[in-house]
């Protein structure tokens, strides 16, 4: 039963982090008033933003990993 909470518990974390990243992302770059400087903006913030996504799900991984070898 506490697996369970905790796959649970690590889930909402890394999705909630994964979801506000984004929206960071993505709402700092459309703040930029000029058109040429959003589409810059918008793609470094979005290579952050996939960084970012890959190492919340090395971080799942890991911990769904850890939480099944455990009894």
């Amino acid at each position: 039963m506490e697996k369970k909470i905790l796959f649970i518990l690590s889930m909402v974390f890394t999705c909630s982090g994964v979801v506000l990243f984004w929206f960071w992302a993505l709402k700092s770059a459309l703040i930029t008033v000029r058109w040429d400087i959003i589409s810059d903006k918008l793609f470094e913030n979005l290579v952050f933003a996939l960084i970012f996504t890959a190492l919340f799900s090395w971080v799942q991984l890991v911990l769904t990993l850890f939480l099944l070898r455990t009894k």
